[in-house]
């Protein structure tokens, strides 16, 4: 169940602005979770609010290796398969 690239980012832009107050103008594709001050805490629950708005799961591997936003809206948009961003060898370990 795949959305569309713009949904998604509207989506991933609205919880990031709720949730830990991060200016709308800050949230571009190319912007990283590290320049965006978000920790691994704050990706889980990132993450965690996206499962349950979408009624999905994810596996803890899905968002290894995981950058920018347009990385997160690559996955959850069908276009990159869960786990790709992960380094090579942690991508053959999931195999």
């Amino acid at each position: 169940m795949s959305a569309n690239r713009d949904e998604v980012m509207a989506e991933i832009r609205a919880l990031l602005v709720r949730n830990f107050c991060i200016s709308e103008e800050d949230i571009t594709p190319d912007a990283t979770l590290k320049s965006l001050d978000l920790d691994s805490i704050d990706f889980i629950d990132l993450i965690s609010e996206l499962e349950r708005n979408r009624k999905l799961r994810f596996a803890p591997n899905d968002f290894a290796g995981v950058q920018t936003i347009d990385n997160v809206v690559s996955i959850l948009s069908g276009e990159a398969a869960p786990g790709s961003f992960a380094p090579k060898e942690q991508q053959q370990d999931q195999k």
